[in-house]
Formats: structure tokens, sequence, C-alpha cells
């Protein structure tokens, strides 16, 4: 499982660092689910 979340965490970064707020908003909320967990990692990773 913690294998899983970091090969998903690292496939987001272009995301993260290069996309802007509609594709992060997209994407990243998907990717998430309902998970609060990592919602929350995703407000607070830097734009």
């Amino acid at each position: 499982m913690a294998l899983l979340l970091i090969a998903q965490a690292e496939g987001t970064l272009p995301i993260v660092y290069g996309a802007d707020e509609s594709l992060k908003g997209k994407y990243l909320k998907r990717l998430a689910g309902e998970s609060q967990a990592l919602t929350g990692l995703g407000a607070i990773e830097p734009s």
C-alpha cells in the first residue's frame, strides 16, 4: 500500500509543480477521492 502511494505521489509531481490551478483541481481531487489525508496533502503542497 505504501509503495502504491509513493508511486502515485511521484507521478503527480508535474501536476503539483507545473500545472495551472484548474488542472490541479481536476486531477488532484480525482486522485484523492474521499481520502481526507490525500486531500490535505494536496492542499499543503507548494504551487
